[in-house]
């Protein structure tokens, strides 16, 4: 059963039955929540006293004395809508911080989601955690296009383009995989980075579990040449508008046909005929979690643009 403490004009819930959140992320999504870990989670949320529906929320997890927000997650913190009061929200932040503290917490870390999936509460959010004493302890940029009616060979550098002709002329083929073989899928991204010398970030178990459970919000698009695979990419539907590219990876043979310039330009289509407004081609860190200025490049010179994303901690007295 809930547990609900009247605030100024809605209610915070907390406990595991919320409110339904409406048109929100994925990752803060009860279900995806569930998916996240074995852990207990705690949940709490801001419920409109006419609608019954959430206005804010959040869920974070307790790891050796600190509340965390994701669980597992490129990002979780609180996600709330624009009719939030500047009031409600403070309200909100400080029973968060209060369910933290009950939780036997010494310090709580939340990471944002990137300021322009939603620029107006990112902004918000920023002060309503400054002014309840947070402190911004990382940011790690991530690089997104804008999507548009025009083709995304117009924000491409000459370079780029060029490129992209040349995977063309030799015949490769970008679509999205329909029904894909979730174990193929899982083995071909293993191989790949292994190949690049970077770690798969996350247990093959649970990416296996998250293509099957969410088929639907995790599409995979392929670059073939014949019955060859020349580069994968596991996508995300963050939100009805918003398509994260999460796993992208190519095969070294083809390195000289850049097929991630002939996937990125189909992604762009794709999001084009799907009602994406924003493509989001995440952050540019190398094997040690450390910015890559040369993957950065590359996105620029494929039309991204760079948008901050926070995390903040606050310590408990």
């Amino acid at each position: 059963m809930s547990l609900a403490v009247e605030a100024r004009l809605g209610t915070i819930v907390v406990g595991k039955n919320q409110p339904h959140f409406p048109n929100g992320f994925l990752f803060n999504d009860p279900d995806h929540l569930d998916s996240q870990t074995d852990s207990p989670l705690m949940r709490l949320s801001l419920q409109h006293p006419l609608t019954g529906q959430a206005m804010a929320r959040c869920a974070f997890v307790v790891r050796d004395g600190v509340g965390y927000s994701p669980a597992a997650a490129p990002f979780g913190s609180i996600e709330f809508g624009e009719d939030v009061s500047p009031d409600e929200l403070i309200c909100f932040v400080d029973a968060l911080v209060e369910e933290v503290r009950q939780a036997g917490c010494q310090r709580i870390r939340l990471v944002n989601y990137p300021n322009c999936y939603a620029p107006t509460q990112t902004n918000r959010l920023i002060y309503a955690l400054t002014e309840s004493g947070f402190n911004l302890v990382a940011n790690t940029p991530t690089q997104y296009v804008p999507v548009s009616d025009a083709p995304l060979t117009t924000r491409m550098h000459p370079s780029e383009r060029q490129r992209l002709r040349k995977a063309q002329r030799a015949g490769l083929v970008a679509s999205r995989w329909d029904n894909p073989c979730v174990e193929t899928v899982v083995k071909h991204i293993q191989k790949g980075r292994a190949q690049q010398g970077y770690p798969l970030t996350i247990q093959s178990e649970y990416l296996s579990r998250l293509l099957r459970q969410f088929s639907h919000e995790f599409p995979v698009f392929v670059v073939r040449d014949g019955d060859s695979i020349a580069a994968l990419c596991v996508c995300v539907r963050v939100r009805y508008d918003i398509l994260y590219t999460f796993l992208p990876v190519s095969h070294p043979d083809y390195r000289t046909l850049s097929p991630m310039v002939l996937l990125i330009d189909h992604l762009y289509q794709y999001s084009q005929h799907t009602g994406v407004d924003l493509l989001d081609l995440g952050t540019s860190l190398d094997s040690n979690r450390e910015h890559k200025p040369s993957l950065a490049q590359f996105k620029q010179n494929m039309g991204a643009v760079e948008s901050p994303k926070l995390t903040f901690e606050l310590k408990l007295m």
